[in-house]
């Protein structure tokens, strides 16, 4: 008996010098989830203003751009999870190109993303990244409803 109160003290003893340690790790992660998750509308009014507007414009063009923020962010996960050739500041800054000069790019629309990609990979998608970009839209219109 006397061992397994040892054994009991020990490991509860271990877990607590343990846990903090464990705590602090989650912490460090945090920082990096939150920006990750930082709206669109913010982002695209970042982009903007990191491309000469002043901050308000740019907050004012963003906001009046994305309308839903939830909605548009959904699409662009679904769009950047199915087509992994285009990264998140790429489409973001030509969102913001489409923001700026007051040009609806709907992300459910595959004409809308075929546009996308072909503006910035400089190049048209060949057959398989038309059938992504189209398998991306269907799944985005299925986000509207």
């Amino acid at each position: 008996m006397n061992r397994e109160n040892l054994l009991r003290v020990t490991l509860f003893v271990s877990i607590m010098i343990l846990n903090p340690l464990w705590a602090e790790q989650r912490e460090l992660q945090l920082p990096t989830q939150t920006r990750q998750q930082q709206g669109i509308t913010a982002q695209i009014a970042q982009t903007l203003y990191k491309r000469g507007l002043e901050k308000e414009a740019a907050e004012r063009i963003s906001s009046a751009f994305v309308g839903e923020d939830a909605l548009l962010s959904r699409m662009l996960v679904t769009l950047l999870h199915e087509y992994p050739q285009v990264s998140q500041e790429e489409a973001l800054s030509y969102l913001a190109a489409q923001a700026l000069h007051r040009n609806r790019s709907p992300l459910d629309s595959y004409d809308s993303l075929i546009a996308m990609v072909s503006s910035i990979q400089k190049r048209p998608p060949d057959t398989g990244e038309l059938n992504a970009l189209q398998r991306a839209a269907q799944i985005n219109k299925l986000h509207r409803t």
